[in-house]
């Protein structure tokens, strides 16, 4: 039974002695379509979860591409959503996809979006919940993002490329390389795409990863306009990013 699932796996590998027909005859022609039902089955997958990649290089292409994938990528786990977690990685390495440098951070993008809607839940606090924190301590607050709050950088526009592509708009506007940060967050049913302005990011990654609110909050940039850091901190509750907080003692 092993010989027979690694022979399925790997079409270098020859069929496993013993196998014939149900009529006696050679069994290659049978066993090709076994095989080929799994890495369709897989590029189908993909398709699914990267569908906006798909867009942008067309159905052939992307196929092409998502084979090759698959037969040097298989499933880790029972539950396929989650495949495809390096696929971004791949198409960087991916010759033909050279001069599409976004084609990577698309298919990155829409990975995390995936991860995103299937995180676990979590009840969000709002800001009446800090209203009690001292205010000699509070920027010693820790706080706890939701499980499915992910951030997301790129020198290309993927966000507005993404939601041109699924809106079937696109073309409707120019993109253009700069700083783009988002925060992508699943706080009830939908799944949210925050911006966050530039220079705002560095406070909100640092709290993302762990850091005092004090130590965060001089991360923004004394040129940054003094409303920034609040308006950031209250879109952040309002939007249902964070889900409690620690005192650091």
């Amino acid at each position: 039974m092993h010989n027979f699932a690694a022979a399925l796996k790997d079409v270098n590998m020859p069929i496993p002695d013993g196998m014939v027909a149900w009529h006696g005859h050679a069994i290659d022609k049978r066993f090709a379509v076994y095989r080929n039902n799994i890495y369709a089955g897989l590029v189908d997958a993909l398709a699914a979860q990267f569908p906006v990649t798909l867009q942008i290089v067309g159905e052939e292409f992307f196929r092409d591409m998502a084979l090759l994938y698959a037969r040097a990528h298989l499933p880790t786990s029972p539950t396929l959503f989650t495949y495809g977690a390096d696929f971004a990685q791949f198409i960087t390495h991916f010759a033909p996809a050279h001069e599409m440098r976004y084609l990577a951070e698309m298919a990155r993008f829409e990975y995390m979006w995936t991860c995103s809607y299937h995180a676990a839940d979590a009840h969000p606090i709002t800001a009446e919940a800090l209203a009690n924190v001292p205010p000699e301590v509070m920027g010693t607050l820790i706080l706890k993002f939701h499980p499915s709050a992910q951030l997301f950088s790129s020198i290309f526009p993927i966000i507005d490329m993404w939601i041109d592509h699924k809106h079937e708009c696109v073309g409707s506007r120019e993109y253009r390389a700069g700083q783009f940060h988002h925060l992508i967050i699943r706080p009830q049913v939908d799944v949210l795409l925050i911006p966050i302005a530039p220079q705002a990011y560095a406070c909100v990654a640092a709290l993302y990863a762990g850091a005092q609110l004090g130590d965060a909050m001089a991360l923004v940039p004394e040129t940054a306009p003094p409303e920034l850091a609040p308006t950031m901190l209250a879109t952040l509750l309002g939007q249902g990013c964070i889900i409690d907080f620690t005192i650091h003692t």
